[in-house]
């Protein structure tokens, strides 16, 4: 008995980068609505960031059935948040609204990590 159990888990194991890298290769969507007033405050801010991580985690998980269970692509959600981010502080330096500094310095910190690649 204990023979077949772990031949099974082995091959479970060995295809799990498989399963997963198939997850992977899906396009990703995320559409975000906020209310800009929020960004204003630093309270503000920290829902919308929270917001994004949430949504980007929802976005990126998935069933994988050789796991038996959710598996949460780390980078797929590093990358959304990475995105929306910029592209909301960039919306709103173009029509040149407040935003608090716990989110502007977000954007600023993915702004110097992109110029370093």
């Amino acid at each position: 008995m204990l023979k077949p159990t772990a031949t099974i888990l082995a091959v479970a194991i060995a295809l799990c980068p498989v399963a997963i890298a198939d997850q992977r290769s899906k396009p990703v969507t995320v559409s975000i609505a906020y209310d800009k007033a929020l960004l204003e405050t630093d309270s503000g801010a920290r829902q919308v960031l929270a917001l994004i991580k949430a949504k980007a985690t929802q976005a990126c998980t998935s069933y994988v059935p050789v796991l038996g269970g959710n598996h949460t692509d780390d980078k797929c959600v590093a990358d959304i948040q990475t995105a929306a981010i910029a592209k909301i502080h960039d919306r709103q330096v173009r029509e040149g609204l407040a935003t608090a500094d716990v989110f502007a310095s977000k954007a600023v910190m993915i702004l110097a990590d992109s110029g370093q690649r």
